[in-house]
């Protein structure tokens, strides 16, 4: 990695590189990213609210040019690492033809706080991107503005922190065959540690201020990390009614934004990852992880906290047969039903600038009783995939209360995808994905018929679960 400053020195190659650069600096250098097939990704200056928000604004503004650029979907979820999610931008970058990728962050001034430099968070992902530009083909510009800023740089232990005039203690540990036999004796059984509970107020407030318009990452990163902790404390009575609230308005806020931004897509071409790219990020992670083949089975009606528990179980019931390499979250096209997202798996994303076919006799002839717990061969244009109705066919029915209603709908959707596993050659990659998702209304002794095919969080975002089987080592 290589840092200057200034504009006089012009590579003829870009390179994994970090620069302090003016504007006239950046304008020469453009041509020569662009001649040397770089993807050149500009950011605005961000806000005086923005603190702490690099991470995400930088993620947004590659995954827009990944998508002008025609790479294939993103492999990844929402609730990864910023190292691993650069590092899939990376990858789609060259499967789009670009040999790296040159990120020119506008002035970052306004991000500097009270105590008068950037905040922790920015720091961390300024370091973040420096590192990435060691080893990786990837430049950082800044603008040379920000040379004199202060940032943070990496925690250190507190012993280091706090008695830097004494050298560190090191306790060695001591070996099986030097303790005190007295040491040896049972004792009696430590009492088993709670569970920790969910700072369902913490959570609340964040959700509460989600207000206004927010980076794909940010919203992904909230639903898995707060909206979908929080309601499960609320089903389960674990926090207060006015959380509920915090819930409700965060759902409607969603789909009002939803249903903007996907008719806007249609124009746009800008979308987050879908079930219609399920096939697509499957064969992505095949060719990573050295799959052989790839299978598809689609899960109908499997919403994404439904997935994360079947996800749990197939993890004790396939263990060590079988590894989860990659969790992917999916959002659903509108209207939120299984005929609309097969017909967009066969038609692809050409399929969303034209009329999406809903058809409701398809979406009402479910498998009932045992043929809906076995998985089914069908197809969607040229593409095979496999399809399990075991959530679906209860939908339509009234249930307990929620919290076991949903235990009930992974434990039943576990056997079918075992079976089904085991019966697959060493080294194939199962991509296990939901379609749409659900909400079930809340009665005096349990819950009702769920409702389908609306723009609510529930409904629109879906699990996508990549599991190698075989050949583990």
């Amino acid at each position: 990695m290589t840092v200057a400053e200034g504009p006089e020195a012009v590579p003829h190659e870009p390179r994994g590189e970090v620069r302090f650069l003016a504007a006239d600096g950046r304008v020469r250098l453009r041509g020569a990213v662009e001649a040397a097939g770089w993807l050149l990704v500009h950011t605005d200056p961000p806000g005086p609210g923005a603190g702490g928000l690099l991470d995400k604004i930088v993620e947004e503004e590659i995954e827009q040019a990944l998508m002008r650029r025609g790479a294939p979907a993103s492999g990844i979820g929402g609730n990864s690492s910023f190292d691993a999610l650069l590092d899939d931008q990376l990858m789609r970058a060259r499967a789009a033809g670009a040999r790296g990728i040159a990120l020119a962050l506008g002035p970052l001034g306004a991000l500097v706080g009270p105590s008068g430099a950037l905040d922790p968070e920015d720091s961390v992902t300024l370091r973040s991107l420096a590192g990435a530009c060691r080893d990786k083909p990837f430049a950082l510009w800044l603008a040379d503005s920000d040379d004199q800023l202060m940032g943070y740089g990496p925690p250190v232990r507190l012993s280091d922190l706090l008695l830097a005039e004494r050298a560190p203690r090191c306790v060695e540990p001591v070996r099986k065959d030097e303790r005190d036999p007295e040491e040896e004796r049972p004792s009696d059984p430590a009492p088993e540690p709670e569970r920790p509970s969910v700072p369902w107020r913490v959570f609340m407030r964040e959700l509460d201020d989600a207000q206004g318009p927010k980076p794909l990452a940010a919203v992904e990163r909230l639903f898995v990390e707060r909206y979908v902790p929080l309601s499960r404390a609320v089903v389960a009575g674990d926090a207060e009614a006015r959380a509920r609230m915090s819930l409700q308005r965060f759902a409607k806020s969603f789909e009002k934004s939803y249903r903007e931004a996907f008719a806007a897509s249609k124009v746009t071409r800008r979308r987050p990852p879908m079930v219609l790219d399920a096939p697509a990020i499957a064969s992505r992670v095949a060719r990573l992880h050295g799959a052989r083949n790839v299978v598809l089975l689609l899960v109908d009606g499997m919403r994404f906290d439904v997935g994360l528990r079947v996800q749990e179980l197939l993890q004790s019931e396939l263990s060590p047969d079988a590894v989860c390499t990659e969790q992917v979250l999916l959002w659903s096209a509108l209207p939120t039903v299984t005929s609309v997202q097969l017909d967009l798996i066969a038609r692809g994303a050409q399929g969303l600038v034209e009329p999406l076919e809903h058809n409701a006799e398809h979406d009402m002839m479910v498998p009932r009783g045992k043929a809906a717990s076995t998985v089914r061969r069908l197809r969607a244009g040229g593409r095979e995939i496999h399809k399990l109705d075991v959530i679906q066919s209860t939908l339509g029915e009234s249930g307990p209360r929620e919290p076991e209603r949903l235990e009930a709908m992974a434990q039943d959707v576990v056997p079918p995808i075992v079976r089904f596993a085991h019966g697959l050659q060493p080294r194939t990659l199962l991509f296990l994905f939901g379609d749409h998702g659900f909400e079930l209304p809340v009665g005096e002794t349990g819950t009702g018929p769920a409702r389908q095919g609306g723009a609510s969080p529930e409904q629109v975002l879906v699990p996508g679960q990549a599991w190698l089987i075989g050949g583990i080592h």
